[in-house]
């Protein structure tokens, strides 16, 4: 379809047009239907309908996209209900078909450009008294007739849309609107699918709001594996790789309040010569220390096996089983053959648990065996406990394997149950570019393994490492406050995604360094700024989720030895700061909104906040090393340094207990917060401030209403006002109290 085709549908609809069926009804008004939040029920008292799933199918062709909305209404009343729906869609959508189950064509659907979108959201807001669609302010929509749900029965809907993907600097760009609002879709099942029409390497497939899964279904599908969770699905497909080069990209959030703002660097590495590339050398450490009997080691030794079988031809391995003592199967890694598989297996099977744990010996046999040119070598390291035998020192042993893992092996950890130093396991892994995993009592260890080690197929790109251009504009460094601090290894289908903070508006120049298959390279990298967009602010919050995870880790890490240094007081005043200024909270931090002292209160002063934060941080950095409260702070903090924007929103993290908690209380807005203070929304900028009267005061659903709404939509922070109750915010300097429907 070409681009004129697709912008034919600039139609002005004002009043909506009923179907035969609709019009010999009464005059009810109907239910209003938005997939993407909930249904808006009209001012009566009767049954309301349920909206009981949405499916998204999404096909991305070229430059178009085809969107299928699929939904189903329940009626659990006695009577008949009509409905309307309203699907917000991206500017330039064209509606391609609207049907009823069972109804033939009765059903009749509308374009709403952007302007009569908004009339239209207006008129909805005010007549049911709901706020919620001000979040799609700046969308178009497509809007239904009336149509009927029968008496204690359901309907079924569908609507297909087509758009023209945003295009920027080669990278293409899919949005399907949702709010962000934490409970508004209520208990609506969800399921979203993503198809390309042509063979697409996942390298270059990235959602930065969701997590995307392969499917099954085609070599070109994936499905989104939290479709529940708040706010709008986005997709991105890198530009592809030519000639060995590399494929990347830059998205940037532009700070409202400073010059500059955020970035988020994504990167897919390119494919090695079938000659050149990097072969895996493995190396297997079993623990068979006496907890280790009975299932454990009998999934231990069968993931082993699966990763001796799945090596090809040419790649290493050697294992290496220990408790009191440390035992191998050969000096130094052999190569993977028929043979050497088949006494692989052997070894194994007489492998028996009995006797201690002696973690230092065994992870210094792992990492000093010499290797060769031509490979990757790599640890995976199996414990199902604390060190019992040799040096205990959690210093002594992490310092011990980084000074001689000369030849720079990665080492994958595995905590197999609570019973573990869980920072220890997590520092060894990430300080040589490896990964931690920790495997809960009812989890199966073959399974964990199996997954961490599926991953590690196809070394592409090796020792990583990125230098930004300095700047000439600035005295101060141009990008600063990148995170992670150091690069993972990039294996085949990875990517590499890396956030940080930006000055100035001139294109940002990075070289990429590293070996792809046993040649260093170095790619240059350009990329412009000029579309920083206020609906990236996704960019900011990711980057502070980040950044607070690395926080809490350097702190964890100086609790080592028991205690934690003076110094690590600059790190707790920045988590605060970045815990209330985005609405991120974690462990430590989500007294501010659960705690009744806090969360019934105005925000106490920071001095305050800074001491009891801290205190917190360096009491479990300290003692909070073992058991469930280790695991599950390791546990969050690996979630925290990876989550995509959806997650950050939940603000979700294990408890001490390993129980599941969500904080409720807080909402994050565009690159903001709001925090519910004693039943009112409080913007976090006007936290100290909250006892103080605003500014101005202003009713809802008045002119001055929707004046602010227009305001705040060109901020991207019309959010502010879907949110039910009062709210409390700052506006251009001005603090602005919004009395919300029923105040």
């Amino acid at each position: 379809m070409t681009r004129r085709r697709l912008t034919f549908l600039s139609l002005a609809i004002v009043v909506f047009t009923l179907s035969p069926f609709a019009r010999a009804q009464t005059a009810i008004e109907p239910h209003i239907v938005v997939p993407q939040m909930r249904v808006i029920a009209p001012p009566h008292t009767g049954p309301i309908v349920r909206l009981e799933l949405v499916s998204a199918d999404i096909v991305i062709n070229g430059d178009i996209a085809t969107t299928t909305i699929r939904l189903q209404l329940a009626n659990p009343s006695g009577t008949m209900q009509e409905a309307v729906v309203i699907v917000p869609v991206p500017a330039g959508a064209a509606i391609r078909g609207f049907r009823l189950e069972g109804l033939g064509d009765e059903g009749v659907a509308e374009l709403l450009p952007r302007d009569e979108a908004r009339k239209i959201y207006d008129g909805i807001v005010r007549s049911m008294r709901d706020p919620g669609l001000l979040e799609f302010e700046g969308y178009g929509a497509i809007r239904s007739s009336v149509f009927p749900v029968p008496p204690s029965g359901t309907q079924a809907a569908e609507i297909v849309y087509e758009q023209i993907l945003d295009y920027d600097m080669g990278r293409r760009d899919y949005e399907l609107p949702r709010t962000g609002i934490l409970g508004s879709g209520g208990a609506t099942e969800w399921s979203i699918n993503l198809r390309f029409k042509d063979k697409i390497d996942p390298a270059l497939v990235y959602s930065p709001t969701h997590e995307l899964k392969k499917s099954d279904e085609c070599t070109s599908c994936w499905t989104v594996t939290n479709s529940a969770a708040p706010g709008p699905f986005l997709v991105s497909l890198l530009p592809g790789k030519s000639g060995g080069g590399i494929s990347a990209s830059l998205i940037a959030y532009p700070d409202p309040g400073g010059d500059g703002g955020y970035f988020m660097l994504v990167a897919a590495p390119p494919t090695p010569d079938r000659g050149d590339a990097l072969k895996r050398e493995v190396t297997i450490v079993i623990d068979r220390s006496g907890s280790m009997r009975g299932d454990k080691l009998e999934q231990a030794r069968e993931a082993a096996l699966q990763i001796v079988a799945g090596l090809k031809a040419g790649e290493r391995f050697n294992i290496i089983d220990y408790s009191d003592t440390v035992e191998a199967f050969a000096d130094a890694p052999v190569l993977k053959t028929r043979d050497s598989a088949e006494r692989a297996s052997v070894y194994l099977e007489a492998i028996t648990a009995g006797g201690g744990t002696n973690i230092h010996d065994a992870l210094l046999e792992a990492v000093r065996a010499p290797t060769e040119d031509g490979f990757l070598p790599m640890v995976l390291f199996l414990t199902d406990g604390l060190p019992t035998i040799g040096p205990r020192s959690e210093v002594v042993i992490r310092d011990a394997v980084a000074k001689n893992n000369e030849h720079d092996r990665r080492i994958f950890t595995f905590g197999v149950g609570y019973d573990v130093n869980a920072p220890l396991l997590t520092e060894i892994a990430v300080s040589s570019r490896g990964a931690s995993t920790f495997v809960r009592p009812n989890e199966d260890v073959e399974v964990k393994v199996g997954q961490v080690f599926r991953r590690l197929e196809g070394p592409a790109l090796s020792g990583p490492e990125l230098a930004f251009a300095k700047s000439h504009e600035h005295a101060a460094r141009r990008v600063w406050d990148t995170v992670p601090y150091m690069l993972p290894d990039l294996f085949a289908g990875d990517r590499l995604t890396v956030f940080g903070r930006y000055r100035g508006d001139k294109p940002i120049d990075v070289t990429l360094s590293g070996r792809v298959g046993g040649a260093e390279r170095a790619f240059e990298l350009s990329f412009d700024v000029d579309g920083a967009s206020m609906r990236h602010s996704y960019v900011a919050r990711m980057w502070a989720s980040r950044k607070i995870a690395a926080m809490v880790t350097e702190i964890r890490r100086a609790g080592a030895d028991g205690s934690t240094d003076a110094s690590m007081q600059e790190l707790v005043d920045e988590i605060v700061h970045l815990s209330l200024k985005f609405g991120i909270l974690t462990e430590y931090t989500a007294f501010l909104a659960t705690e009744p002292e806090y969360a019934s209160a105005p925000m106490p002063r920071d001095d305050d906040l800074r001491r009891v934060v801290g205190e917190r941080l360096e009491a479990r950095a300290a003692r909070g090393r073992v058991g469930r409260g280790g695991v599950s702070q390791e546990m969050n903090l690996g979630v925290q340094s990876d989550a995509p924007a959806s997650k950050v929103a939940q603000n979700r993290f294990l408890d001490k207990d390993m129980n599941e908690v969500e904080v409720t209380s807080v909402q994050q807005i565009a690159a903001g917060a709001a925090f519910n203070r004693r039943g009112k929304w409080v913007d976090a900028e006007l936290l100290e401030s909250e006892d103080e009267d605003p500014d101005e005061t202003i009713e809802f659903g008045s002119d001055e209403y929707f004046a602010l709404a227009r305001t705040l939509a060109g901020q991207g922070r019309q959010m502010m006002l879907a949110v039910r109750g009062d709210v409390l915010l700052k506006v251009n300097g001005q603090s602005i109290l919004v009395r919300g429907p029923g105040s």
